[in-house]
Parts: structure tokens; C-alpha cells; sequence
């Protein structure tokens, strides 16, 4: 049973390094190709790191990093960067498929994923909306090096400011504001987006005014946005609500005078409303309501149409509607299960495939079934493919079209003899791919202007329709034959998506009226609006004269039809936004904090140092922090040990990890106190480098303890020979350690996760064997002289080095887990491996194992079973010598594991464990100390059998039943990270049981124990 004095202290230590765990020294997001050479290039406050050949694009971020850098600090108080004097390193990652950004405390840079966004879910160029949100992050990160936390830096290294981070304002609140600052610095952002908080204007209409907290951790059985959309309805609510612009900077003021305020929130609101946190968020949430149903009011009436997919009990979606030969096609997920392609007829749904969550939209060519999918590289994780992929509906099995580059939302010709795509070249920039759907062959290509970045297109008789974002805006565009491009609407602030031609003209999806609804560009010019919803459309398709689309509903997005004729065609003059109470005072501030600054409408070429090139291995000694203990930090993360000394010690930890991510580890000291020596004073290196093909990773360990020299002796007695190992400490220190190669290979596509890893890792020690075998024969006492031994024969042998290999390949196959559930609903992996001392074999058995381990769905959507089995065989010689452990549960204080190495060549272990999640109500009363999302129960039977050796025959097996109870909770004080917390039962059985403790196993008949496991 686990030591809670030694929980409680591991947690401390795990909530100072929990930033290290979340973002940085051990996590990695991926590495770039290792056969790709760097440069850099600095501007005034930023230093930027990219590949060769893209200097332009280095130039582009620099310029936009550098215009709103200014404007970052007027309504939070600190510009990016100030609080240190060298430069922010930028990172650009061109070779991702997925946009995206991240700024990162421990080292302290900057990630931006530079591939534009396809969805065009966003009507701001991909380069702004990074610059905004991402300077926002390095502003927020000033205060974990100001004030009281500055002389922590100085202790700890760049770990302070992303504990200050995770400790108070949390994820919510970093987001929340950075959505904040992108929605007021601009004419667009997430903040005026339709689609962004449609979730919460169907919840509050429903009467859903959850308390804070429990939109905060989210919910089990009931759907919550994400910590985007709630630190925006927090932030920006409460200075909408309460007219304070600076109300991030007096939030981050008062945590900088007085870190004592860890629920500075709470105190924040109370100080503007006179009331307690939860009430003053019912506040905000009405007043939103209040907002959205006047609009709502002024949109009336709307168009509800004939529900196709009937409501689930679970929270459900439907996106990616397409006509097929065989009906309406859709992609369905949901809290109880993954991405699927379905079939929708009048006789209900059918599911044809698993599909890829990254999976854009789908379209039919006769009984093919197109769509993008992004694909990763085998190994190196920042390289992906967005491929064009298809599906026959007749034999359902998936192949590429295309295989190389990131194209994305491919369109048929009327005819299907081509189709159009969007391409984002690496270097940057967009263009319109114009493909064969038999061959993946490209017919023509159509660069887009630098300035203009393509999102998606149709065929239209007159050329190509092409939906642009640029600085002004999301506009829709006419290319020609001969590549010029003309204006069909012209760009707006409003998002516009989801181009389907018609006869009628082009109809698309824009959320000018504060949610996503249809409209159609007749071909004389005129703008239509054909649907108006409550809370907002996500897809749409025509069938014959049916309109079919997606409606937001308070269950989730669920699909209606709506004949042709009954669409509203209603004339509108532009597509300009409609007003946007929230987002446009937010705005004001801004401006009137700006003053006489210059407003950042522009970004504008900036001086930039002449380019350089960033060497990979003189980067990699990048030490970023330390701390006065000695800490063994993957022993933190499991919270497993019995003693707090396995988590750290007494002495100094340095933490290094290079800027690209390919480099990490922690050098050590631990003053330690030995038992049998005294002090002693210890090293510990940790070592991963991710850079090359394949992972190195290194442990290695000096003066732990006294090195050891084992010998062999063997006795003769009465005519009995019997043999044993003797080990003796020399007074050397010792050197342990182990050295891992492996590559992981990824070939995950089509909505299951695959992957193959060989690995080869040796350990090596420097205690030494010595093979020499002295025997000695023991004689009887005569007379009066005592029982003595002489030496009989001395066989001599060498003095072996005690190191070992072992070889092992796992190869994996399985669907994602559903969020509601435990395991995937199918999968199955199967790992074998070979284990041996070198030079040894002869003394030491050598192994073989082999393990197999899959998932299959269980009486409900979210319960699952996991079987596994593990079998070990030690090859015949003098020590028998198990690489795994194949104990049942329960047994661990037991000595049946010491059995099984001296008496088992063989053995083999059968596991079940069935887990059935299950809803308790998302309880928040101890919020915010803990908030408990849900339980599980796993009940599990493992059995154990072995084949005796060693002077023993037989078999014998032992078994134990019991069971997990786990409570989940979505937080523990101030480590904002999933835990658990929970109980283990296991009664131990077996005909075996009563012989084994015959012979001194010790088994009891049953176990408890503790459970906790923190998921960084």
C-alpha cells in the first residue's frame, strides 16, 4: 500500500516541474525531418529559426510579430519579451499539415505550424491570427519573471514562469485572452466567429447555466466547448460586463504583488460585482443570453426543417454531408464514439467505414467516394501529407489518389472527369490544383497571389470559384482559364465556406448574422440569403430538390432536409457582419487604451540581421532550468513508489533540451546517504535525441553504490555437488546504465492508429562475473579435527563485464479512444523479444518472449474489454534470469516473482479487465481544490501458469479476481491535470497457492491498494 506522506511530498515536486511534463523537457510534439538544415535571422525583439530556402517567410512572421507587439501590452500589461534581454526564438515548422501554434515556457520559445488553415473557419490571414494569439501567449508568460517570481528564476530557470502559468491563470484564462486580444486587435477573431460559442447560446436557451467550474472541466455525460470559448465568455465578458479594459492587466498585477492570491479569479470578480465567483458567472451568462436572444429575435423566423437523424442520448455529430449513388453520405462522431463514415437512407443509418477524424470533406464521383485526409510520415512527426484519398462503396477499401504535398477540400467537375483541390506549398503561399480523379495526375495549376490565400473552389461554367482570405477579409473570387482572377463578393470580415454550385448559382455558408447560415450568389450578382437558424448550420448538401443540412442543437449537430421551395431566398445586400455587442466593446478598449499609438492595421517591412545558419548540434547543451534537488522525474509522473526518496533526494538537477525539440535530458548530483558506506555522492545523466532516424535514449548513473565482482563456487559434500554465485563490493564506485535505440513508425490513415517500433537496448554495469569456477570439497570431522574444506580444482575462466541486450518489435492497430470510453472499441498489438547477458549465455538463461493485447467493445457504448497475454521462455543454463514480470495482481508483496526466476523456465500470464465508466454528476462542490468528472469500476482476472525446473517438476498456475475503483478528477489543487484517484482489490486463488506458500512464496489471500496516477 502506497506511503501517503510520500504522495503528498511527490505531488509538491510534481506541481513545481508539471510545466516541464506538460510542454517541454518531456514532451515533445514531434520532430522536423532530420535531413533538414536551419537558419536564423533576428528582427528587433524576435529571433527566428527556420528551414532553408523559406528567408520570405521568416520575413513575413517577423514583420507580423513585430506589429503587434506593442499593441499586446495595452490591455495586459506586459509587452512579449520584456522581462528578458535576449531576443524570443520563433520556430517555423513547414512541414505540418495542421495549423496550428504554441508558445513554451522551459525552453522559452515559440512553435508556429505555418500551414494556413483550410477550413477557412477564420477571416484573417493564417500569419495574423498566429501573430496576435501567439505574441498574446509571451505577453501572459512576463509575469512568471516579474516581481516575487523573479528571484525564483533565478533558483529554478525558465520552469518558473510556466508553473506561474499553469498554477494561475491556467489554460482558460491564457487562451481565453489571447482570443480576447485577436478578436479586439482585428477586424475578425474567434470572438465574432458564428460558429464559437453557438454551443452555450443552445445550452442557455435549454436552461443550461452550469456553474463555472463545471464548463471549466468539462462534463462526462453532457458536452462542454472547450477552454477557448470559456476563457473568451470569462475575459472578455468581464470586461464587457464590468467596462474594464484592464482587467488581465489588474489580474496579473495583483498575482505579481501577492502570489499568495492562487484564486486570483475569484477574487477579480468578486472585487468588480460584490458577489461570489458563481454568481457573478451567471451574470456574464445571462447577460450573453440576453444578447444572443435579441439577435435571435431579429432573425426570426427560422428554418427548422424535417429532422433526418433522430436526437442520441449521448452528444452526437454529423458533418461532411455528400450525394452519393447510394444515398447521403456523412461522417458521424460523438462523446461514445470515433469519426465513421455512414450511409443515410429512409430505412434508418448504415456505417460503411472508420474514418480519419482528420478527414475534410467528402464528395462522390459515381460509387467512388472522395475526400482529404491528413497523413503523418512514418517517423517524423512535424512532416505530414494531406493526401487525396478515395473509396469504392462496392468493396469499401480505401487507396491514395494521391500520396505526396498537402492538398486539401477536393471538388468534382460537373462531368467528374477532373477535380479541383487547394494546394499549400511548403515554401508557402496557395494555389488551385486542377487533378485527374483516376490517376491523381495534375492538368493545371493556379498560383495565388501572395497576398491572397486559398481556401477552397468549385467548377462553374465561366471557370473556377475560389474562396480567398486576405487582409480584408473572406471574398470569393472567379479564375479563369487564363489565370487571372476577378471579384464575385467582395472580402469581408464574415467567415465563407462550404462552396456547392448550382443552376441557381453558388451557395455557401457565411455567419454574417452572428451564426452560420446558407446563401446562395445568384448569376446575375445578387446575394440570397436561404436559411435562417437559431443557433447555426455546419454543412449542407443538395439531393435532387432536398436541402439537406447540419443544425447546431443542444444534443449536438444533427442533420434536416428542407425542400427546395421552401428555402427562404431572401435578398440581402452584403455580407457584412451584423453588430457584435461584446466583440465591438472589447474593440473600443483597445482603441481608446492605444491613444495616439499607432493602431497595428498593417504590418510593415522590418530590418532584419543577415541570415545565418542555426547548427542542430551546437544548439543541443541548451540548459533552461534546474533545481536544488536530485529528482528522478518519470518516477514523479507514475506516483508509484513506496518511498519519497525515489521521487528526489538532496542535491542539484540541471534540465537541457534544444529549441527544435530533438535534443533533451537532465544532468544530476544527489548526495546520498548509504547504509553501509556513508555519504556518498552520486551522478545521474538522461539523455533523448529524436533528430535522426531513429531514438536514442541513454540513462546512465555513477556511484550509486560500491561496484560488485560476483564469483562462482562450487562445494562438494557427501558426494552432493552443489553451486552458487557469491558478489563482493571492491570499494569502486559503480557505473550503471542503459542505452536505447528505437524507431517509431507511424502509419496511422483511415481512422486507426498503426505503428511498428523495433528497438535494441543495451545495459551495461560495470560490476564484472568471474566465470572462474572454484570448487571446494567439505570432508567430515576425525577425531579431533573439525570439519574443514580444501580446495579441490580450480577451472578457470574470464573476468565478464555484466552487461545485457535485448531486442524487441511491437506492432499496434487500433481505433482512437471515444472520449466517454477507457479503451478503443477494436485493436489489437502484438510485441516479441529476445533478451541475453553478452558473453553470459553459457551461466545466464536467455529469453524469448511474447505479448499480445487487444480491445473489444463491451455491453454499452462506453465500456470496453482489454485482453493480454505474455508468455516468457528461458533458454536452459545455470541462472535462470526473467526479463518480465508475469505475476498476477496482487501478489506484489509476495515473493512469487523470486519463484518464478528461480524455478520457472517457462511461464505465461492470461489478463481481462473490463472497465465500465460511469456518470456521478460532474461534481464541483470542492471546487477549485478537485473537481471529480466521473468513476469507473474495472473488475480483472489475471492467471498465472508456469512449468517448474530446477529440481522441481510439474505445473502449477495461481490466479486473483478483484477489481479498480477509480474516481477521475479533472484537477488536483493547483496540478491542472487529469488524475486519479481510487482503490484496488484483488482476491488471490489457485490450486497452486497453498504449495507455493509451502515452499515460502508468502501469498496472501487478499490485496489492497492505493491508486493515483497523474496524466502530464
Amino acid at each position: 500500500m502506497r506511503n501517503f506522506r510520500s504522495i503528498y511530498i511527490a505531488l509538491c515536486i510534481a506541481g513545481l516541474l508539471a510545466p516541464l511534463g506538460a510542454g517541454a523537457q518531456f514532451y515533445s510534439s514531434g520532430d522536423d525531418p532530420a535531413s533538414a538544415k536551419w537558419m536564423e535571422s533576428s528582427s528587433a525583439h524576435f529571433r527566428i529559426i527556420y528551414p532553408v530556402g523559406l528567408d520570405s517567410l521568416a520575413k513575413v512572421y517577423a514583420a507580423e510579430l513585430e506589429r503587434f507587439r506593442e499593441a499586446e501590452e495595452w490591455s495586459s500589461g506586459y509587452l512579449p519579451g520584456e522581462k528578458y534581454r535576449r531576443k524570443m526564438p520563433v520556430v517555423l515548422h513547414p512541414w505540418n499539415a495542421v495549423s496550428n501554434g504554441s508558445v513554451t515556457w522551459a525552453p522559452m520559445r515559440m512553435d508556429l505550424y505555418t500551414v494556413p488553415d483550410h477550413t477557412g473557419s477564420d477571416p484573417l490571414p493564417w500569419t495574423t491570427t498566429l501573430a496576435v494569439h501567439e505574441s498574446r501567449h509571451v505577453s501572459q508568460m512576463q509575469l512568471g519573471n516579474d516581481g516575487l517570481f523573479r528571484p525564483l528564476n533565478w533558483l529554478f530557470g525558465e520552469v518558473i514562469p510556466g508553473g506561474v502559468a499553469a498554477v494561475y491563470p491556467s489554460t482558460y484564462f491564457l487562451e481565453g485572452d489571447a482570443v480576447t486580444a485577436e478578436t479586439a486587435l482585428t477586424g475578425a477573431g474567434r470572438g465574432r466567429r458564428g460558429d464559437f460559442l453557438s454551443y452555450y447560446m443552445a445550452a442557455f436557451d435549454r436552461g443550461d447555466y452550469r456553474n463555472w467550474y463545471r464548463w471549466r472541466w468539462g462534463s462526462y455525460r453532457n458536452y462542454a466547448p472547450d477552454h477557448y470559448a470559456l476563457g473568451y465568455m470569462t475575459i472578455a465578458g468581464a470586461r464587457w460586463m464590468y467596462d474594464d479594459p484592464l482587467f488581465t492587466a489588474d489580474y496579473f498585477s495583483k498575482i505579481r504583488r501577492n502570489p499568495l492570491r492562487v484564486n486570483n479569479i475569484q477574487k477579480a470578480f468578486k472585487a468588480r460585482s460584490g458577489k461570489r465567483f458563481k454568481a457573478a458567472y451567471k451574470d456574464i451568462m445571462e447577460a450573453f443570453h440576453d444578447v444572443w436572444s435579441e439577435a435571435a429575435e431579429a432573425r426570426a423566423p427560422f428554418t427548422e426543417g424535417e429532422r433526418v437523424t433522430p436526437a442520441q442520448s449521448w452528444h452526437t455529430e454529423y458533418i461532411n454531408l455528400a450525394e452519393s449513388d447510394e444515398g447521403l453520405l456523412a461522417m458521424r462522431s460523438g462523446k461514445t464514439g470515433t469519426a465513421r463514415l455512414v450511409l443515410i437512407g429512409d430505412d434508418g443509418e448504415t456505417s460503411l467505414k472508420a474514418f480519419s477524424e482528420s478527414a475534410g470533406p467528402v464528395i462522390a464521383i459515381g460509387d467512388k467516394v472522395y475526400w482529404g485526409e491528413i497523413v503523418p510520415d512514418i517517423r517524423y512527426g512535424l512532416k505530414q501529407t494531406s493526401r487525396i484519398r478515395y473509396m469504392s462503396l462496392k468493396d469499401r477499401k480505401i487507396h491514395d489518389l494521391t500520396t505526396g504535398g498537402r492538398l486539401y477540400n477536393p471538388e468534382p467537375s460537373e462531368d467528374g472527369k477532373t477535380m479541383v483541390a487547394i494546394d499549400y506549398p511548403f515554401a508557402g503561399g496557395s494555389a488551385l490544383v486542377v487533378l485527374d480523379p483516376e490517376t491523381g495526375k495534375t492538368l493545371r495549376r493556379f498560383d495565388a497571389p501572395d497576398s491572397l490565400q486559398l481556401t477552397e473552389a468549385i467548377f462553374v461554367p465561366e471557370g473556377l470559384a475560389a474562396v480567398g482570405i486576405s487582409a480584408a477579409g473572406s471574398g470569393l473570387y472567379l479564375v479563369h482559364d487564363d489565370g487571372t482572377m476577378s471579384t464575385l463578393i467582395a472580402p469581408v470580415a464574415a467567415t465563407l465556406t462550404g462552396l456547392l454550385n448550382r443552376d441557381n448559382g453558388i451557395l455557401f455558408m457565411s455567419d454574417r448574422s452572428g451564426v452560420t447560415d446558407i446563401y446562395r450568389l445568384s448569376p446575375q450578382g445578387k446575394l440570397f440569403q436561404e436559411t435562417s437558424t437559431r443557433y447555426g448550420v455546419s454543412d449542407f448538401e443538395f439531393m435532387d430538390d432536398t436541402l439537406y443540412f447540419v443544425k447546431q442543437e443542444y444534443e449536438g449537430h444533427y442533420i434536416f432536409k428542407l425542400p427546395h421551395d421552401a428555402l427562404l431566398h431572401r435578398e440581402v445586400l452584403s455580407l457584412s457582419p451584423c453588430s457584435n455587442p461584446v466583440a465591438e466593446t472589447i474593440a473600443a478598449q483597445e482603441r481608446a487604451l492605444a491613444g495616439e499609438r499607432e493602431w497595428p492595421s498593417q504590418a510593415r517591412p522590418v530590418e532584419m540581421t543577415a541570415p545565418k545558419r542555426f547548427r542542430k548540434l551546437l544548439n543541443i547543451p541548451h540548459i533552461h532550468s534546474w533545481v536544488p534537488l536530485s529528482v528522478h522525474y518519470d518516477k514523479i509522473k507514475d506516483l508509484s513508489s513506496e518511498d519519497v526518496n525515489e521521487y528526489a533526494s538532496l542535491g542539484a538537477t540541471v534540465f537541457f533540451q534544444n529549441l527544435l525539440g530533438t535534443a533533451s535530458g537532465s544532468l544530476s548530483y544527489e548526495y546520498k546517504i548509504d547504509q553501509r558506506l556513508g555519504k556518498r555522492h552520486v551522478g545521474h545523466l538522461q539523455f533523448t535525441y529524436s533528430g535522426l532516424f531513429p531514438v536514442i535514449e541513454a540513462n546512465m548513473h555513477f556511484n550509486e553504490r560500491d561496484m560488485i565482482q560476483y564469483r562462482r563456487d562450487r562445494s562438494v559434500f557427501g558426494g552432493e555437488t552443489r553451486e552458487y554465485i557469491q558478489g563482493y563490493y571492491t570499494g569502486k564506485p559503480s557505473f550503471t546504465g542503459e542505452i536505447s535505440i528505437y524507431t517509431p513508425l507511424n502509419f496511422t490513415s483511415g481512422g486507426w492508429r498503426k505503428g511498428l517500433i523495433p528497438q535494441l537496448k543495451y545495459s551495461f554495469t560495470n560490476d564484472f562475473f568471474n566465470k572462474t569456477v572454484t570448487e571446494l570439497e567439505y570432508r567430515e570431522p576425525v577425531g579431533l579435527i573439525s570439519r574443514f574444506e580444501e580446495i579441490k580444482e580450480v577451472i578457470p575462466g574470464k573476468n565478464m563485464m555484466m552487461h545485457s541486450l535485448t531486442a524487441s518489435v511491437r506492432g499496434y492497430m487500433m481505433r482512437n479512444i471515444a472520449e466517454a470510453a477507457v479503451y478503443p472499441k477494436w485493436g489489437i498489438g502484438i510485441e516479441g523479444g529476445y533478451h541475453t547477458r553478452v558473453g553470459m549465455d553459457d551461466l545466464f538463461t536467455s529469453s524469448v518472449y511474447g505479448h499480445v493485447y487487444g480491445y473489444l467493445p463491451g455491453f454499452f457504448l462506453n465500456q470496453g474489454l482489454k485482453v493480454s497475454a505474455t508468455y516468457e521462455h528461458c533458454n536452459g543454463a545455470f541462472i535462470l534470469e526473467h526479463h518480465l514480470d508475469l505475476t498476477p495482481r496482487g501478489y506484489s508483496s509476495s515473493l512469487l516473482d523470486s519463484f518464478i526466476d528461480s524455478y520457472a523456465p517457462g511461464a505465461f500470464r492470461l489478463s481481462l479487465d473490463y472497465a465500465m465508466p460511469f456518470y456521478i454528476g460532474d461534481i464541483s462542490a470542492f471546487s477549485p481544490l478537485f473537481y471529480i468528472s466521473h468513476a469507473s469500476l474495472t473488475p480483472h482476472f489475471d492467471w498465472t501458469g508456469m512449468t517448474l525446473g530446477r529440481g522441481l517438476s510439474g505445473n502449477m498456475n495461481v490466479c486473483s479476481a478483484g477489481a479498480d475503483f477509480k474516481l477521475h478528477l479533472a484537477n488536483l489543487l493547483w496540478i491542472p491535470y487529469g488524475t486519479e484517484v481510487g482503490v484496488s482489490y484483488s482476491h488471490n486463488f489457485g490450486p497452486s497457492v497453498a504449495g507455493l506458500n509451502g515452499l515460502g512464496a508468502d501469498i496472501s489471500d487478499n490485496y489492497f491498494g492505493l491508486i493515483m496516477n497523474v496524466d502530464f
